[in-house]
């Protein structure tokens, strides 16, 4: 989550390393090593009555999804059930609809909403809360929590704000994955122009999809730096937003930034979204430091990962989740953005996967043929 900004006058305009963006996207694609590629397709803007604080998402089946909204004041946090469907070649959004606030799911004990995942066992959702540093499986109807991760201490010291932002969850609900957004305070620096911060990632799993997750593994990644020098009001950050776990068992990693441009009377003459999708290709390469209390003297590996696509502007990025195959080939894959800021627009934006070694497995959860539990508005 951003924290909310007063408007302040500002130039579209963006930097990056590989180019410049003006106006509110700006998106290229990459082929990584062996073959997997990431194409952009056209953003669509979602509109009121739906919320605008949506920070995580994930699918259900067919055209449907749950999303998470961190409205830390009420009016927006909960549950909203979806429906998304995306054209055929994967590159653009037909349409999009949602419950409005007031009908969504609220979720018990929940303050500040950030991951969500489908558990397709049971066709609950589990949902990191970053507020309180907690993941929970509830029930999609009632809104009651259902069961807890049991956090290890090693993931505990997260920075306010920084938490748990990121979930996701293997399409045979056998793996469960997570991650801060910036470095523990017992890890290292925040991001900065200079260097990029480390997070860990941690693996949950089960043998099947009856039995309760249990701690697996955890290995540590590190993001890019900052691209502008500017941290107004300790805004300014660079850290991972969201994960997607693939079939194959690597992952696609959510990297957001948020810069600033050179302060005029003390207000920032401008300022820049930057959004980055990676592969890892294989997290257990790196090294384990479940049982390291802190990186910053000891001996690691982070994993190694490859860019797929990245894109700059004013649109903040903050949830990544597989959608359908599609029917000419590829895998569809759906990023939202978050404005609950009051400045950044509400965009959808989809993306087209292709060259993952194994095909992926169905997300097609428990409960997928029943309807969602509030209709729909177009």
């Amino acid at each position: 989550m951003i924290d909310s900004f007063a408007p302040f006058s500002f130039f579209l305009a963006a930097s990056h390393s590989r180019r410049i963006a003006l106006g509110v996207l700006s998106a290229s694609a990459w082929v990584a090593a062996g073959g997997v590629s990431l194409e952009s397709g056209a953003p669509v803007q979602r509109v009121p009555p739906f919320p605008k604080s949506i920070s995580g998402i994930a699918h259900v089946g067919g055209t449907r999804y749950w999303a998470v909204a961190d409205d830390s004041t009420g009016t927006e946090g909960g549950l909203y059930p979806c429906t998304i469907e995306i054209g055929p070649e994967g590159t653009n959004i037909v349409s999009f609809s949602t419950c409005p606030t007031n009908g969504c799911v609220r979720l018990a004990g929940a303050s500040d909403l950030e991951g969500c995942a489908v558990d397709p066992a049971t066709g609950r959702i589990w949902a990191s809360d970053e507020a309180t540093g907690t993941i929970r499986e509830y029930d999609t109807f009632t809104g009651q929590a259902v069961r807890s991760l049991a956090i290890p201490e090693t993931l505990a010291a997260q920075r306010p704000n920084l938490g748990f932002e990121a979930l996701s969850m293997r399409g045979d609900g056998l793996a469960l994955w997570t991650c801060t957004e910036e470095a523990l305070e017992c890890d290292g620096p925040r991001a900065s122009p200079d260097a990029g911060t480390t997070v860990r990632f941690a693996k949950f799993s089960r043998r099947s999809a009856g039995d309760d997750f249990a701690l697996e593994t955890i290995v540590p990644y590190t993001t890019d730096c900052r691209m502008l020098p500017v941290d107004w009001k300790h805004k300014a950050r660079r850290g991972v937003a969201g994960l997607c776990a693939l079939p194959d068992g690597s992952l696609l990693v959510l990297e957001r930034e948020l810069g600033f441009g050179p302060l005029l009377r003390g207000m920032p003459t401008f300022f820049r979204f930057g959004w980055s999708v990676y592969r890892v290709a294989r997290p257990e390469d790196a090294t384990d430091v479940t049982s390291i209390t802190s990186l910053r003297d000891a001996a690691w590996t982070a994993v190694a990962k490859e860019l797929l696509a990245d894109g700059a502007g004013l649109a903040n990025f903050e949830g990544i989740c597989l959608g359908p195959l599609l029917p000419g080939g590829g895998q569809s894959v759906l990023l939202v953005s978050d404005a609950g800021d009051g400045i950044s627009p509400s965009m959808l934006l989809p993306l087209v996967l292709r060259g993952l070694d194994s095909g992926p497995v169905a997300t097609e959860s428990a409960a997928a043929g029943d309807p969602p539990r509030t209709e729909t508005t177009p």
